[in-house]
């Protein structure tokens, strides 16, 4: 257990910059996730805190020790890989004693430390099997008591749950997790499924071509997203075009009342800016003339489409500047016997809404 300490850390290969000026502090204990698409960079910068590549700029601590010149067999770093890396021909319990034996521990303690850990995977029962006789999900589970047996500082999982079905990896997140928390090791995981960082997490770290984008508690990656990348990359969002002209700020031909003042001041000064809402944050009202609360906007639409999705109904609309709306709402009787073209409202509270700079950064403003 260590807390993992990241400074300016700069990776190229040839002329493609792979990391720019990557700084991180990760907390003793904690699990922390680094999301993003294929080729952000998250694999190269996990690569890099195992040794198995070498920085061309910056460090990297753990604990007290400075890490940039010790070879990977030196690091006391596990690592959990997406293809399981287990050995075909050893059965359960020698391939978890693998790491302690290339360590010379002594027969005995290997056998209680393997013993241990089999407990913890829930694999006790199958410390005899091959590999070849486990599922999917079982020989991850291996694959991970190996890493964790070493009693590492660190731990390391690349996309481990990748390979597996929908509802296998729903499961093996929730081991995963208690297992972790259990033994309270150091984390840091990599993954491009947004949902599992957001359940799994202590701490995202959203990345794109190399750059971090935001790193905050998963409910600030969600709710407070820092640019536009990272609203649309986490979740869904509606991004709507906003106008401002002589004070007032529009969205789809409706006027923000008391709109957020760094919106205006940004729009005055000739800035582009788009409005980010959430779909489950608007509210549909199939009354047309219905009357706006305090504090939200209320924009004209008709209805395009609804599907249901048992729990919810996912709703397409049109404003009535012809902007496509997507919504979620409860599956409501009222609103699925809707035929197409009615005319509808769509609430929306104005603290809800984030606005961005409509440009290459797309801060929020």
């Amino acid at each position: 257990m260590a807390q993992v300490l990241i400074r300016n850390i700069r990776k190229s290969y040839s002329d493609v910059v792979a990391l720019q000026d990557i700084s991180l502090d990760i907390p003793t204990g904690s699990f922390y996730t680094l999301l993003g698409p294929s080729g952000c960079g998250k694999t190269t910068l996990l690569r890099t805190i195992a040794g198995f590549h070498r920085q061309d700029e910056g460090s990297i601590q753990v604990g007290q020790q400075i890490l940039d010149t010790v070879p990977v067999h030196q690091r006391d770093i596990g690592m959990v890989f997406q293809d399981y890396a287990i050995f075909p021909h050893l059965s359960v319990d020698k391939n978890v004693a693998f790491g302690l034996r290339q360590r010379k521990v002594a027969r005995a303690e290997t056998r209680t430390r393997v013993a241990e850990i089999l407990k913890v995977v829930q694999l006790e029962h199958l410390a005899q099997r091959m590999p070849h006789e486990l599922s999917g999900g079982q020989q991850q589970r291996v694959g991970l008591a190996r890493a964790l047996v070493t009693r590492p500082k660190v731990m390391l999982m690349d996309e481990p749950l990748s390979n597996l079905d929908a509802q296998l990896r729903v499961d093996l997140r929730k081991e995963l997790r208690f297992i972790q928390q259990e033994l309270g090791i150091t984390t840091i995981y990599v993954t491009h499924d947004q949902e599992e960082a957001l359940e799994m997490s202590d701490h995202v770290c959203v990345m794109h071509k190399g750059i971090i984008q935001q790193a905050a508690s998963p409910w600030q990656i969600y709710q407070q997203p820092a640019n536009q990348f990272v609203a649309s990359f986490v979740g869904s969002n509606n991004f709507l075009p906003v106008t401002v002209r002589d004070g007032q700020v529009q969205i789809c031909h409706t006027i923000i009342e008391r709109a957020p003042q760094s919106v205006v001041m940004a729009g005055a000064n000739g800035a582009g800016i788009v409005a980010a809402i959430r779909p489950e944050h608007i509210q549909l009202s199939i009354d047309p003339h219905c009357a706006t609360e305090e504090g939200y906007i209320n924009i004209a639409a008709t209805l395009n489409h609804q599907a249901f999705a048992g729990r919810e109904l996912r709703v397409s609309a049109l404003a009535s500047d012809k902007t496509p709306i997507q919504l979620i709402t409860q599956p409501l009787l009222d609103y699925l016997e809707l035929p197409a073209h009615s005319p509808v409202r769509l609430l929306v509270k104005i603290s809800d809404i984030g606005f961005y700079r409509n440009d290459e950064g797309g801060e929020r403003v």
